[in-house]
Order: structure tokens, then C-alpha cells, then sequence
């Protein structure tokens, strides 16, 4: 039979299981629980203590995680023996203590997204800007062109905006896919030529230049 000396104190602010533990690993470092002794069954123990059987198990969980208790299926927890940690020989030196490493200096500016105070940004002025903008250009309110930006085909000379760009020898290069985006007529050209008041011939002759319709 084991008799153990815990005391647990349920006024403290460190947990019973905790409290359990220390007292247990305590007992076993010095020798009062033996290896190979069989520790009570947690109910056993709970009862004794006046605490749950879960703060039992949970002081035995930790215990057999450090290696003071082993666990056996249907019979339950034994002690270990205790490996203490070696001496230090008397007479050798103290091993020097690592470098302390230099402070880092001061940031000056944090450039990072978190550093944002959004107390410097001029919402009044922003508003404003934009209020002043919608009213002078409704039109950034629509849908736009179904063929693009006008002002960008505009000024760059296309008929779409369904192109790609790339650059070389010291110049930027368009190719565009022409009228049907590279796979025929455009319907929202078309749609766009049909509000016109253009029929379906003016719209192929349009996508297809030089060719008649016959049938």
C-alpha cells in the first residue's frame, strides 16, 4: 500500500493538478516513491485527495509525458526510476556565458502596410476630389463601352481593347486580335452597331470587309 504525504491547497491560484504534481515528482526525485511502485487508481486517489478523478489523471498524464510514471494497459501507472541530471564536476569553470547581442537600431520609418495611422490620411480632401469628379464625369458611373475605353482605343489607334502588349528594342508593341477578338464577330460589337440603326448586313460587311452575302 502507498502512502503518500500530498497536501493540495484548493485556495491557491496554481491548479490542483499542478499542485498534484509537483508534490508526486517531488516524492519520486527523492526517493519516498520507489521505482516500480504502483500508484493508486485515480479514483482511489481523487477520493482520498477530495478532488476530481480528471485532476488525477491529468497530474498522472504529465508525470508519465516526463517520464516519472509508466503507464500499463488494465493495470495502471508505476514509477519510473529517476535519472537525475549529472554534476558538474567540482574544480571545472563555469562555461561562458553567450554574447549578448547588440541592440538593433531604432526603425526611423516603418514602410510596412500595418504602420499605416490612418489619422494622416486627408479624407476631407479625398471626398471632396470625388465628389467633384462624379459630378463632372457621370459617365464613371456606367458600364462604359462594351468595346473598351474609347479614349484608349482612341489613342492608340484600335478598334478593341482585346490585345496584348510587350516590350522591345527600346518600344512598346501592340497586337491586337481585330474586330472579333481572334475568334469571329464581336457580339457586343454588333449589339453596339444594331443600336446604331445598322441592319445584319452593314454589321457583316463591318467583321468581314470585301465579302457579299448570297442565298
Amino acid at each position: 500500500m502507498v502512502h503518500l504525504t500530498t497536501a493540495l491547497d484548493p485556495s491557491s491560484s496554481v491548479p490542483l493538478y499542478e499542485q498534484l504534481y509537483h508534490s508526486l515528482a517531488g516524492e519520486m526525485r527523492s526517493g519516498t516513491l520507489s521505482a516500480g511502485v504502483r500508484m493508486p487508481g485515480k479514483r482511489r486517489l481523487a477520493a482520498e485527495l477530495s478532488v476530481s478523478v480528471n485532476t488525477v489523471d491529468a497530474a498522472y498524464q504529465m508525470l508519465a509525458a516526463e517520464g516519472y510514471l509508466e503507464s500499463r494497459e488494465r493495470s495502471g501507472f508505476y514509477v519510473q526510476e529517476y535519472l537525475a541530471l549529472p554534476s558538474r564536476p567540482a574544480g571545472l569553470p563555469q562555461p561562458p556565458a553567450p554574447p549578448v547581442p547588440p541592440p538593433a537600431p531604432p526603425v526611423r520609418y516603418d514602410l510596412s502596410t500595418r504602420g499605416v495611422d490612418p489619422g494622416l490620411f486627408p479624407f476631407r480632401t479625398w471626398a471632396r476630389l470625388q465628389k467633384e469628379l462624379l459630378y463632372s464625369s457621370p459617365e464613371l458611373l456606367t458600364h462604359g463601352d462594351a468595346q473598351g475605353d474609347p479614349a484608349l482605343r482612341q489613342a492608340l489607334g484600335l478598334r478593341s481593347t482585346c490585345f496584348t502588349v510587350r516590350y522591345e528594342s527600346g518600344a512598346f508593341c501592340f497586337t491586337t486580335k481585330g474586330y472579333g477578338h481572334g475568334v469571329g464577330l464581336s457580339q457586343w460589337g454588333a449589339k453596339a452597331l444594331a443600336e446604331q440603326g445598322q441592319n445584319f448586313a452593314d454589321i457583316l460587311a463591318h467583321y468581314y470587309p470585301g465579302t457579299s452575302l448570297s442565298g
